[in-house]
């Protein structure tokens, strides 16, 4: 069972290569850009949970409950806050 198709992982890929500077390092370009990746990788996360939930027929968790999870704190930050943070440090 595939709860992603590849395709989309590769469209991920495609929307997100632009927000990267060209210079090897893997840096984010600018504030709006990281913006941007949360969005993606929100909306990538979500069509996954939703995809998921679909291919195997239970009853989801409520909405309250997934944002919970997606904004659990690890080590004192968020996902969130941790591209926040890759983004500020340069990696």
């Amino acid at each position: 069972m595939t709860i992603l198709p590849m395709d989309e992982i590769n469209a991920l890929e495609e929307k997100l290569k632009p927000h990267f500077e060209d210079d090897g390092k893997g840096r984010i370009k600018s504030r709006q850009d990281a913006e941007e990746i949360i969005d993606e990788l929100l909306d990538l996360f979500l069509l996954s949970y939703a995809m998921g939930v679909d291919s195997v027929g239970v009853e989801p968790p409520p909405l309250e409950m997934v944002n919970d999870t997606l904004y659990k704190r690890i080590k004192g930050m968020t996902w969130e806050e941790r591209v926040w943070d890759y983004y500020e440090n340069g990696g």
